[in-house]
């Protein structure tokens, strides 16, 4: 998550930027660009894996992937980790 946070991941554009010769496209779907927003929120491989993690949890049927975006998931990642669960 401090990576993400900090756009630190390693994502083949960032190796990019850092003159590391690399193929841009996601290794997943080809999507020209692999950056973190797309490795997390836009790629269709995180998509399906978001649904299913909702599918699991009781949030009234909503989906994760038709609303999350990376500035909204920090948000709330910093707002969850703050909180008190009790199991």
């Amino acid at each position: 998550m401090w990576l993400l946070y900090h756009h630190r991941l390693p994502t083949n554009q960032s190796l990019k930027e850092k003159g590391i010769s690399v193929n841009l496209k996601c290794q997943y779907c080809d999507y020209p660009k692999e950056d973190s927003s797309h490795i997390f929120f836009e790629c269709q491989n995180s998509l399906n894996f978001w649904n299913s993690i909702q599918s699991k949890s009781d949030n009234q049927g909503a989906t994760i992937a038709g609303k999350i975006n990376e500035s909204n998931w920090i948000d709330e990642w910093h707002s969850l980790k703050n909180k008190n669960f009790n199991h």
